[in-house]
């Protein structure tokens, strides 16, 4: 079934991101309000300002947490989850292999090899340099979790259902069918691994044009 998708991930444990500067400088800011609230007459509203700051810096501070999820994928707990869905697929599919026709497992053998490309590309770069959808990212974690394992696992009840003979309402098999889902699904795969490799491109040629500037 081609090589674990777990090879792509063993560099994947990050460490968790740091608070923005203006989340920090908010935090300061506030602690340094209510601290000033105990020395000076208008304590009131010094308190308030800072509680006000510290609750702003913290709701600021949880959706930041909450982008970094979706737009880092070295962050630590993405990549644990990330880790584990690998394991797991692999495993499905060491399990199902039997069960499916010789050409989908060319295809699947093929669609994790451009997966564990597609994903060691993005955990070693710089996100910001890459034109990266976060529903591209998305998709990419739902390939391990769901899209490619629902494929298969259909196939196998519509097949153990009907004893091998299914033909579906447009005439297709379920082996044609499968093939065309698998298919899809790499081609939808290898458009994303090419708008990494082109967001690399694009930041080489900057490079390359500050570089020139310097001369």
């Amino acid at each position: 079934m081609g090589r674990p998708l777990t090879a792509a991930l063993r560099a994947g444990a990050g460490k968790t991101g740091e608070p923005p500067p203006f989340v920090l400088l908010m935090l300061i800011g506030g602690i340094g309000l209510l601290v000033s609230a105990l020395f000076a007459s208008a304590s009131i509203i010094l308190a308030a300002a800072g509680v006000a700051a510290l609750t702003a810096a913290a709701t600021l501070w949880r959706r930041h947490r909450a982008a970094s999820r979706y737009n880092s994928l070295t962050q630590v707990d993405y990549a644990s989850e990330l880790q584990r869905d690998a394991e797991c697929f692999d495993d499905y599919l060491e399990e199902v292999s039997r069960h499916l026709p010789q050409a989908a497992l060319t295809t699947l053998a093929r669609t994790k090899e451009t997966l564990a490309m597609v994903i060691a590309a993005l955990a070693a770069a710089d996100l910001d340099a890459i034109d990266l959808a976060i529903e591209e990212t998305f998709f990419i974690r739902e390939m391990v979790t769901r899209y490619l394992r629902d494929a298969c696992r259909h196939y196998v009840k519509a097949t153990a259902a009907s004893g091998g003979c299914v033909v579906l309402e447009d005439g297709s098999t379920a082996e044609q069918s499968l093939c065309r889902q698998l298919d899809m699904l790499h081609a939808r795969l290898d458009r994303a691994l090419a708008r990494i490799a082109d967001g690399r491109a694009q930041a080489l040629a900057r490079h390359e044009a500050f570089v020139r500037s310097k001369e």
